[in-house]
């Protein structure tokens, strides 16, 4: 006898940033409705579906008996706040990112999330859920034999660093670091430097890094946010071959968070984990702020130095 199909998982929005690649996301996915939104005082979205219903607090979505999972979509500075309130109300969480700014943050809304019983997913740049497959792919099939070393380049456009108070490292580092130690294993040491170049701001816009891992893969990573267009590139080279992924985004798509939102219901269920949840945000804020130390030292600073402010 064939399973039966799981009910509707009923969904509300906070906010209206990235609002139109999360719909189009849910759309996608037939048990994923849409029941609820608040824009918190913006404008609501002509795009969204009629059938959801629109609330004037987000305090009143959160009281909606139908919404079991939230997205948060508020300005960042208050993702924190209701990312917390939405898991205290028993709602499971998938937030925008930036979550928060410091590992401190992320550890405390992780084990918070967890002490309420409710699943903490991030969405990420999709891209780089494309980029874990292809290495993942690599190193399964033996195409490349033993990895030696990677370069991994990824570009971001300045016009939409301009709108952002973060820094490179928090908006991409957080996501490409973990990827890497989900590839490679833990890291040894890392030599960082960081720069604001192109904008008139303290954060910075351009990060490059040595690497050095446990078992002896070594690479570097650049994060640029000085040019026009979003791209990204990754070579690996190995014992007996290499391989590569280059990719140009001109534009995000909803199709690439639709795996996202499929392991968070799944993790809501109790069916698996969130494709990035709570463990992947605090390793990636542990390690940018190793870089971050690094290129504030300038020095190559190992694992046991590294100071979590």
């Amino acid at each position: 006898m064939r399973d039966p199909d799981p009910p509707e998982f009923g969904l509300a929005i906070l906010g209206s940033t990235c609002l139109s690649r999360h719909l189009a996301a849910i759309e996608a996915l037939p048990r994923l409705k849409l029941v609820a939104h608040c824009s918190g005082g913006v404008r609501e979205a002509s795009e969204l579906p009629r059938l959801a219903s629109t609330h004037s607090t987000y305090d009143e979505v959160l009281t909606d008996s139908d919404v079991r999972g939230v997205t948060v979509c508020t300005s960042p500075v208050e993702r924190l706040h209701w990312i917390r309130r939405s898991a205290a109300a028993g709602k499971h969480v998938f937030s925008e990112s930036p979550v928060v700014s410091t590992y401190r943050q992320g550890r405390d809304l992780a084990a918070y999330c967890r002490r309420m019983g409710t699943s903490l997913a991030v969405a990420g740049p999709p891209i780089y859920s494309d980029l874990a497959r292809v290495v993942e792919d690599c190193q399964r099939n033996g195409k490349i034999g033993r990895p030696l070393h990677f370069e991994l380049s990824r570009h971001i456009p300045k016009e939409s660093l301009a709108t952002e108070k973060e820094g490179v490292l928090l908006l991409q580092g957080v996501f490409a670091m973990d990827l890497l130690r989900a590839r490679f294993g833990q890291l040894d040491s890392v030599y960082a430097r960081t720069r604001s170049i192109g904008l008139n701001r303290s954060a910075e816009d351009i990060a490059v890094a040595q690497l050095r891992f446990l078992n002896g893969v070594e690479g570097t990573v650049q994060i640029n946010g000085l040019g026009s267009r979003s791209a990204i590139s990754f070579h690996l080279y190995g014992s007996d071959g290499a391989a590569e992924l280059g990719e140009d985004q001109q534009r995000d798509s909803g199709d690439g968070l639709r795996s996202q939102y499929e392991s968070f219901m799944a993790a809501a269920d109790g069916r698996g984990e969130p494709e990035f949840g709570g463990r992947e945000l605090v390793q990636g804020l542990f390690m940018v702020e190793w870089l971050n130390q690094s290129a504030r030292k300038d020095r190559e600073v190992y694992r046991g130095e590294v100071e979590l402010g």
